[in-house]
């Protein structure tokens, strides 16, 4: 009966705890207690994990400090649970937001890390199952393959836009000339229409070229 009239229980909320994980020289705050997420890709469990492998190292490094010992676990994962919270609520926007935020991302590590593996590293939940990478250290290289993968992409995009401006301006040359050549050889008798299909001809056949042009690897005289 009293479990049957407890509330519906609900997924955690994205919180953490810092920059100050512990108190004193005896108490020391792990796992949930300084960092909530969601349970998605086992990040609660794996992150519980790598604190008590900094809390080991951390005393393992003073031993005879206690405080010492803890204000660097405090000064290592403090951070991280920041960092870790930031990263997992990223994964759980609504709409566009989590496009943009999660599945765009994954698209564009995967294409470039495809290409150039030596240049951008894979996507961040591959990432995540690295032993030696912490979190801060992830988003850290994925700032760096976004910046890059920006600017690859916008100079693409330029040169789309170039080329795009080239073959209309020729396109245009081309239709300009096939109205001349109507005009030309008694294109008085011919009506509106006519010049206008003439013209569309001689801009299929200018993109022909062109496209032949390309694939061929040659360049196109006009």
């Amino acid at each position: 009966g009293e479990f049957a009239a407890r509330e519906p229980s609900r997924l955690p909320v994205f919180q953490y705890c810092g920059p100050v994980v512990h108190r004193g020289a005896g108490a020391v705050l792990l796992g949930d207690a300084i960092h909530s997420v969601k349970p998605y890709f086992g990040l609660g469990v794996n992150t519980v994990f790598q604190d008590v492998a900094a809390l080991d190292e951390c005393l393992s490094a003073h031993p005879a400090d206690r405080p010492a010992a803890l204000s660097l676990f405090s000064a290592r994962r403090g951070p991280e649970a920041v960092a870790l919270v930031d990263l997992a609520a990223s994964f759980d926007r609504p709409g566009l937001a989590g496009f943009f935020s999660f599945v765009l991302p994954l698209i564009l590590d995967g294409l470039f890390h495809g290409l150039l593996p030596r240049l951008f590293a894979p996507n961040v939940l591959t990432m995540l199952q690295l032993p030696n990478m912490s979190v801060t250290q992830i988003l850290r290289r994925k700032r760096r393959d976004r910046a890059i993968q920006a600017a690859v992409l916008a100079l693409a995009l330029c040169g789309i836009a170039y080329a795009s401006l080239h073959i209309l301006a020729a396109a245009a040359t081309v239709a300009v000339q096939a109205a001349s050549r109507v005009s030309e050889s008694g294109g008085e008798v011919e009506s509106g229409l006519q010049a206008a299909g003439n013209a569309a001809v001689g801009i299929w056949r200018f993109l022909t070229r062109y496209m032949q042009a390309v694939l061929s690897g040659n360049r196109l005289q006009l």
